[in-house]
């Protein structure tokens, strides 16, 4: 048989030369190399280091050139996580830190993988072979013409890089998988207490803005008696001044008066010089005068006390004036204080806002992750056990027929063993997206294991459903699935039951249709057979 494929292998080698095409446009063959870079490409798409720089660059190290040009030709130039993929070969005495974010050893370099790190700085090292477990992050074991994905987990967490479910599930252990989840979950409660943290100190904010509040009302009620209080000291104030002008034009006057009397005095002096013959005679008129003068003078000084007395109570009320001033720039600083405090609260509420949306988001993943299969995107088993119980009580409420599937993939393993697990998985995902296509509205289907799905069909009678399962036969059996220069043909086996009065749950019901088809398995597969 090998000497059968070298024969052929040399005739397509001299057509090549004689009539100049490539291999590429003659037939479509999955080389090693090729498959090489298509797990490169989906490693590196679901290992995500949290310091990666702008451009994502891969470096071979080694001399496996046709390795390089194939990856060039595959992955170059393509944009992963918004980022653009650039491939090359790295030279010999090349010590570029943190240029590289993944380095592929090729050859027989596998011992200067400790040494990579040194002078690449924090890179992810993909190995073609095998590798110490103790210095292995990603290898690509090559297995009887097939490629294999091994990956150490605890290293690559060590090295700060995270790793996605899908890759876990396709080549971690239980271990991994287990041990990526519980750092998830970890992870969510850390968030979950934050978020009550800050929720609980929200609500002492709150509080604390409450008392605020009562405490500004006060100073406002205190503000405004305060304020009605100066408009009467400034109202008495301006009558002070309109009797102080008055006291003043009244001084002026008795200044005015004393001056006249002044003269009259000199003019009745005089009188006295020229008149001293008359000064017996009119000694009571100025008696009189002096009285008069006397009574004055008395008038003057009570006035002048007055004027005294009214200068002390202006100063008291200028004093007054200032103490009111300076209670309004208190209360103009405690309202800032306020607003300051009702800033914070606002920020903090859209901080807590934030972390809720972060908190949801993550729900979600979890029950995506929870329900669908990673793979093909179906309910996984535990959700499909779930909604096909309350889907049998709603059939059994409502009185109408419902069928149940189940389907397996005939002879899956032997396509394992001879074409790779990767082909494995196209088959499992082209089947699963024949049965999301055929599903009718309230249909629903998941994989159970692993090459076997189940499908609740409602409401459906047994001719339907035995419809419904020939032609799901017929289109997997025109399925081709190509694989190197091979064109792979896959069926498919069902077992079909009808769901019973008497099924309590949905256990019953799987058993029968898993009997059927077993019963189908045995009989020849490819074809329904029914309880």
């Amino acid at each position: 048989m090998k000497l059968i494929y070298f024969q052929i292998k040399i005739a397509w080698l001299l057509l090549f030369v004689c009539f100049g095409l490539s291999a590429e446009k003659i037939i479509d063959v999955v080389t090693l190399d090729e498959a090489k870079a298509h797990y490169l490409l989906e490693v590196i798409k679901h290992i995500d280091r949290k310091t990666e720089p702008e451009d994502i660059v891969i470096g071979l190290l080694g001399k496996n050139k046709s390795l390089l040009k194939v990856i060039q030709q595959k992955i170059s130039g393509i944009r992963i996580r918004q980022k653009r993929v650039i491939v090359s070969s790295i030279p010999r005495h090349s010590n570029t830190k943190n240029y590289y974010s993944v380095v592929l050893v090729t050859d027989k370099k596998h011992n200067d993988i400790p040494a990579i790190f040194n002078r690449f700085g924090p890179v992810l090292i993909v190995v073609d072979g095998r590798v110490k477990k103790s210095a292995q992050l990603v290898s690509l074991i090559t297995r009887s013409g097939q490629i294999n994905v091994d990956l150490n987990r605890d290293n690559l967490v060590q090295r700060g890089f995270e790793v996605t479910n899908s890759l876990l599930n396709f080549a971690g252990t239980k271990e991994d998988l287990s041990g990526q989840l519980n750092e998830q979950q970890s992870r969510l409660k850390s968030l979950i207490k934050d978020v009550e943290e800050k929720r609980e100190t929200v609500n002492i904010i709150s509080q604390a803005l409450l008392i605020k509040n009562s405490e500004l009302d006060d100073v406002k009620e205190k503000l405004k008696d305060k304020n009605n209080a100066l408009s009467e000291s400034l109202s008495k104030f301006s009558e002070s001044e309109i009797q102080l002008e008055m006291l003043q034009e009244q001084k002026g006057l008795d200044r005015e008066i004393i001056a006249v009397n002044k003269i009259q005095m000199s003019l009745h002096e005089v009188q006295l010089e020229d008149k001293s013959l008359e000064l017996s005679t009119k000694e009571l008129s100025l008696k009189k005068l002096n009285e008069s003068i006397d009574r004055n003078k008395e008038v003057l000084a009570q006035q002048y006390t007055e004027l005294q007395k009214k200068s002390v109570i202006i100063n008291e009320k200028e004093q007054t004036i200032s103490g009111q001033r300076m209670l309004l720039v208190i209360a103009i600083g405690a309202i800032l204080i306020i607003s300051f405090f009702v800033y914070s609260t606002l920020k903090l509420s859209r901080m807590q806002k934030k972390a809720n949306k972060e908190l949801s988001r993550l729900n979600e993943q979890l029950y995506e992750l929870a329900t669908t299969d990673s793979m093909t995107q179906l309910f996984n088993r535990r959700h499909f056990i779930e909604s096909a119980q309350r889907q049998i009580s709603q059939i059994q409420r409502t009185n109408v027929d419902g069928a149940m599937l189940m389907l397996d993939i005939d002879n899956f393993k032997s396509v394992n063993d001879t074409f790779g697990h990767a082909i494995g998985d196209k088959a499992i995902i082209k089947i699963a997206s024949i049965l999301k296509d055929n599903l009718r509205e309230y249909d629903i289907v998941g994989r159970v294991g692993g090459e076997e799905y189940a499908m609740l069909l409602s409401p459906c009678e047994f001719d339907v459903a035995n419809k419904i399962a020939k032609r799901l036969i017929d289109k997997v059996a025109n399925l081709e699935i190509s694989h190197q220069q091979n064109s792979i043909k896959l069926t498919i086996s069902i077992g079909l039951t009808m769901v019973k009065k008497e099924d309590e749950d949905i256990d019953k019901a799987l058993r029968r249709a898993d009997i059927a088809l077993y019963k189908a398995k045995s009989t020849g597969k490819n074809k329904v057979v029914s309880d």
